[in-house]
């Protein structure tokens, strides 16, 4: 039982109703309790406490015919902030309708006196409590009467989650909750860039390593250590180990004469036409020589002799540049 002894019977606040508005203020709820339990409303009632019916038997009897009470309440308390309070005494009948869970909030009938008139609703002021019903559609927002120990449970897992004080009001729960919620948000912002920005360095990468592949075979071709018939099979060698293929096709022996090399460098040409693309054949020549034990002049003299059509093209491109 959420509430067992005492039971929240109505919270403070303007609550509308079928009859108008029903105005649970201070007033009305401290002078409800003060009459309840005064000793002459004690003596009218023999001593004894309001009943709490199963629906409102006492005002519709026709819809609820059942007259037994399930519980009585025995007394009122002002709760400052929290409404009006009930003390309970339950039938064994009346609390196992609760904790079946076939009732979950309790609906108050009470005496009121007419105060006023607000934007066209008559404004009336409870004064005393006659009745009490088991329901599960309250005209009040009350609390539930059940399941306090996993309501409380999930509450404390948030507050200990939020990282609060034990007496953190809801206002402070509403406020971290929605502070984390924010930073969840602007996290799954940030990943959404650095996921794009991974996939851009990504593609700029492979990009790159597709030219690259395709200025070494270009580079073995002018360099006469393969054909163009194995271009598609080293292709494949340099995909799948970029590193292993490059040294052996650094290492092995020319396979092509001259005029292959110059047939070759035609059908290649493509590969050069920017200085970019001419000054990084002419590394991974010079790196392909360096790897084989080459010294750096005499790579160098190699490389000016097997890119020979590459550094024609560089020479033409400056002289073009010079009679612009």
């Amino acid at each position: 039982m959420l509430q067992d002894e005492w039971i929240q019977i109505a919270p403070v606040g303007d609550h509308p109703h079928e009859q108008g508005i029903q105005r649970l203020d201070g007033v009305s709820i401290a002078n409800m309790a003060k009459r309840f339990n005064s000793l002459a409303s004690r003596v009218g009632r023999v001593f004894s406490g309001v009943p709490l019916f199963e629906g409102h038997h006492d005002t519709d009897p026709e819809k609820y015919p059942n007259g037994k009470s399930f519980a009585w309440v025995m007394e009122l308390q002002d709760r400052a902030g929290e409404g009006l309070w009930g003390k309970l005494k339950w039938t064994n009948e009346g609390r196992d309708l609760v904790t079946s869970g076939n009732y979950k909030f309790v609906s108050p009938v009470w005496t009121a006196r007419e105060v006023g008139q607000e934007n066209g609703r008559t404004v009336y002021r409870p004064e005393a409590l006659v009745s009490l019903a088991l329901t599960n559609l309250p005209n009040l927002p009350l609390l539930p009467l059940a399941n306090e120990k996993t309501t409380k449970g999930n509450l404390k897992t948030l507050i200990e989650i939020l990282e609060l004080k034990a007496e953190a009001s809801g206002e402070e729960i509403c406020a971290a909750a929605e502070t984390l919620s924010n930073a969840r948000r602007t996290e799954g912002e940030r990943a959404v860039m650095l996921a794009n920005q991974l996939a851009a360095e990504t593609n700029r990468a492979n990009a790159e390593r597709a030219a690259r592949i395709e200025l070494v075979l270009a580079n073995a071709v002018l360099g006469k250590r393969m054909t163009l018939a194995e271009k598609d099979h080293w292709r494949g060698e340099l995909e799948k180990d970029f590193a292993v293929a490059e040294e052996a096709l650094g290492k092995r022996r020319p396979v092509l004469n001259g005029e292959s090399q110059t047939r070759a460098l035609g059908n290649e040409r493509g590969q050069y036409e920017t200085p970019a693309a001419r000054s990084l054949a002419i590394k991974i020549h010079m790196d392909q020589k360096r790897a084989q034990g080459v010294k750096q002049e005499d790579a160098w003299a190699q490389t000016r002799v097997e890119l020979a059509p590459v550094f024609e093209m560089m020479e033409g491109a400056g002289a073009g540049a010079g009679k612009a």
